[in-house]
């Protein structure tokens, strides 16, 4: 997973953003996606459960601080608009632009120290 953050440090992510807000959305909206579910299959939740429902259990157990949890409840609703086809406002688009890949990597941290 880390290698999103070697993306971004590329300018992949930039110029993804550049030519398609919504796509480069949509991809953060996946890398999140991806280690929610890794965390609920960390902290045994049920894989099953939609993806806000994890967000919660996992806010609620703790894993995840409630300020990150409530930027990533924030990026999952634009991010299913996003993939829809709605049409994302230079504002959402700057929060995603300037916040979603320290949200990522907070998880990563989050990840990470739960391996160890």
């Amino acid at each position: 997973m880390r290698n999103f953050l070697g993306l971004i440090r590329l300018g992949v992510f930039r110029d993804t953003f550049a030519r398609d807000p919504n796509l480069a959305l949509v991809r953060v909206r996946i890398e999140s996606e991806k280690r929610l579910n890794l965390l609920s299959e960390m902290n045994n939740i049920d894989p099953n459960r939609p993806l806000r429902y994890k967000l919660q259990d996992l806010e609620r157990q703790k894993v995840i601080p409630g300020e990150v949890a409530s930027g990533l409840h924030d990026l999952v609703s634009m991010g299913n608009k996003a993939a829809h086809g709605a049409e994302v406002s230079p504002d959402a688009a700057s929060w995603v632009l300037n916040v979603g890949p320290e949200i990522i990597s907070i998880l990563d941290e989050i990840i990470d120290g739960r391996r160890t």
